[in-house]
């Protein structure tokens, strides 16, 4: 499946729609219609982040649920799709507490 174009991951800066623009490759359909099947349940932490700027009624929906539900942390920053390409600090911030979390 070919990748969407750039604009579609709302950037916030022309450096990074091309630094994406670079990386973009095509994807399996399956990728898009087959459940994900685990092995066992996820024990770890649940953690949400929305990308601010990146208007999607499905993800609004999801950190939404994120907030309502007390297992969750949700997380929203500013930013396009791509938060490791406009927000890299807040992004590493974020996974870098889970990582510590884990420990």
């Amino acid at each position: 499946m070919p990748p969407p174009p750039v604009e579609n991951f709302h950037l916030q800066t022309d450096d990074g729609r091309t630094w994406v623009q670079q990386h973009l490759c095509e994807a399996a359909f399956a990728a898009y219609t087959e459940p994900l099947r685990v092995a066992r349940e996820w024990t770890g932490p649940r953690v949400y982040i929305r990308a601010q700027d990146h208007p999607w009624a499905p993800f609004d929906a999801v950190y939404q649920q994120a907030i309502d539900d007390p297992r969750w942390q949700a997380h929203l920053v500013a930013g396009g799709h791509d938060l490791m390409v406009d927000a890299p600090e807040e992004a590493a911030r974020i996974l870098l507490s889970l990582a510590q979390a884990a420990e």
